[in-house]
């Protein structure tokens, strides 16, 4: 699965490593298994985000978050939280692991809390 993601100051596309998809499962999509939504929340649609970090160790762990909200064992997660950026899209801020999980579970969209520059 590749995903766009800011490395030296651009945007490249990478690919996520075979190590990690194969420890992913497909999480069904449902938002209101896994995310605490307010009026404040948006949907995005997952091709307009540009991730700013992709740790290995996050991504397997939302996973498992995500399983275990979905399945009423945890407790569900907030939104993501994105900035806009100049092009058009978002970058997000907060919640990289949970929206590649998204993605490599081909989602649409995610919920998400738009922040300004400001605000961070």
């Amino acid at each position: 699965m590749e995903y766009p993601i800011f490395q030296d100051n651009a945007v490249v596309s990478v690919e996520l490593p075979a190590h990690i998809e194969e420890r992913l499962a497909a999480l069904p999509y449902r938002h209101d298994a896994y995310f605490l939504t307010s009026d404040a929340t948006v949907c995005l649609n997952l091709g307009e985000l540009v991730f700013s970090r992709a740790r290995e160790k996050g991504i397997l762990n939302a996973s498992t978050l995500m399983m275990d909200a979905f399945s009423g064992k945890g407790a569900k997660r907030a939104p993501i939280s994105v900035s806009a950026t100049e092009g058009g899209g978002f970058v997000v801020i907060d919640g990289n692991s949970t929206a590649l999980n998204a993605l490599f579970s081909r989602w649409t969209d995610i919920p998400a809390i738009i922040i300004s520059e400001t605000d961070r």
